[in-house]
Order: C-alpha cells, then sequence, then structure tokens
C-alpha cells in the first residue's frame, strides 16, 4: 500500500514538472535553479566539465532536472529506499 502512495506522489510530481516545462518553454519562466545556472555562465563560473550529484533526489522531478541538460556526468542519491524501489 506504501508504494501506492509513492506511485501517486511521483505522479502528481510529473504533472507539476510538466506544467513548469511548458512554462519555462513558452512564458519565459524561470526557476530558482535555473537563475543559479544563469547567474554562474554570465560570471563564467559555471564549471565545465560539470559532474553533479544530487542528494536527496527523490525520484529526480525537482532540481535535478533544472541542469541535467548541463552535466556530463550526473547521479541522484535518495536516503528513503522506496523510491529506488519504484523504478526496479
Amino acid at each position: 500500500m506504501k508504494k501506492l502512495g509513492i506511485v501517486k506522489q511521483i505522479v502528481k510530481d510529473f504533472i507539476k514538472r510538466k506544467i513548469k516545462d511548458v512554462g519555462r518553454r513558452y512564458a519565459n519562466l524561470k526557476t530558482p535553479m535555473d537563475i543559479v545556472v544563469l547567474t554562474l555562465q554570465v560570471q563564467k563560473l559555471l564549471p565545465k566539465p560539470l559532474i553533479a550529484l544530487e542528494l536527496f533526489g527523490m525520484h529526480g522531478l525537482w532540481l535535478a532536472s533544472d541542469y541535467a541538460h548541463l552535466c556530463d556526468y550526473q547521479e541522484i542519491w535518495e536516503i528513503e529506499l522506496i523510491y529506488a524501489k519504484v523504478f526496479t
């Protein structure tokens, strides 16, 4: 039963993420992570290669999605085992 609740949460988060992505694409919406990345790019402080470790990443639909396209390598770790089990 707990797994079903986690799956429902992931579906809700997925829908929210898609709404954010549409806003980013068509309405020039900037997430807080977008602003951090843009600031680092303007100041030429964004490292190359960009290697990221997302701690407590849950399912990767929040912060990790905002900068994943910039990463040469990215890992998402989650302490809550149930999130890992949903995808296996």
